[in-house]
């Protein structure tokens, strides 16, 4: 009692400051340090949150960053995006016809402007048709000179000359030397002594063409050497009667005879002539002259 009324008395106090600093003062302290801890509570838990936005936005945004900034940069009204033109199939059908009198020339500048960009997404075609002319220019023919022969026999230049004449075609006559295709038909290769007596005994047995002729050290025994190859088939079914084999052989020798000129003919003439008289065995020469 003795200390309270001592407080009392001190100068600047009253029973009213007293109750308050023994009621009031502690409530407030015990109250600031609770708000203290839920102000704590309430960052921890801000911090947190921001935390776990963060990580989801890194995670959803590491999928789709190119679709983003694909959105990003051309969405952009600053940056112009050339569009391409669909693809058309073209016909004659659905092409507009072309007016002599109306058709400008085109040019790519003028097709294309950067500044209209309007234009550039057009997808009709507005250039006329211009339809290819389908005629053919005449080509300057080619023209040859054939030879023919020469002719060793006077029944095959007539043969030739008929033939000629029956297709249209002009031709001359004249004397010269040139190459003559000749089939043989060789019996074997002997000794010189047994080629000659060969040969005599096929004298003897009514086949007067035998002849022989120097080859490799020996001599080629021959059974005839012909051009028409009609008259060596014949022969050699008689020699395979008599059970005498003989082998074909294909020879090309330098003869005088008669010789078929026929002048300035086309290409389709020139493989005619060769192919008629090569099947002959006449040999066909020809020369482009123009």
């Amino acid at each position: 009692m003795e200390n309270e009324n001592k407080r009392s008395e001190e100068p600047g106090t009253s029973p009213l400051d007293d109750l308050i600093n023994r009621e009031v003062h502690p409530v407030k302290k015990r109250n600031k340090k609770k708000a203290t801890f839920l102000v704590s509570v309430v960052g921890v838990i801000g911090f947190a949150f921001v935390i776990w936005l963060l990580l989801n936005g890194v995670l959803s945004s590491s999928g789709g960053d190119k679709k983003v900034i694909h959105k990003t940069l051309f969405s952009s009204s600053k940056i112009p995006v050339p569009k391409r033109l669909p693809h058309a199939v073209v016909t004659e059908s659905h092409l507009p016809k072309s007016d002599p009198a109306n058709e400008k020339s085109l040019s790519p500048e003028s097709q294309i402007s950067p500044l209209n960009k309007e234009s550039q997404l057009d997808t009709t075609l507005n250039v006329p048709y211009k339809k290819e002319s389908t005629e053919i220019k005449p080509i300057s023919e080619v023209l040859s000179r054939v030879s023919i022969g020469p002719f060793i026999t006077s029944s095959r230049l007539k043969e030739a000359e008929q033939f000629l004449t029956q297709k249209n075609i002009s031709f001359t006559v004249k004397r010269g030397q040139g190459i003559v295709k000749m089939l043989r038909l060789r019996a074997g290769i002997f000794n010189p002594e047994v080629a000659r007596k060969r040969v005599d005994e096929m004298h003897k047995m009514g086949f007067p063409s035998f002849f022989v002729l120097p080859e490799g050290g020996k001599l080629a025994v021959y059974a005839g050497s012909f051009i028409d190859r009609k008259r060596a088939e014949l022969l050699t079914q008689k020699l395979e009667q008599k059970n005498i084999k003989v082998s074909r052989i294909e020879a090309e020798i330098q003869k005088k005879g008669q010789l078929i000129v026929v002048p300035d003919v086309s290409s389709v003439i020139v493989d005619l002539l060769t192919k008629e008289f090569n099947s002959k065995g006449i040999h066909v020469e020809s020369k482009v002259i123009k």
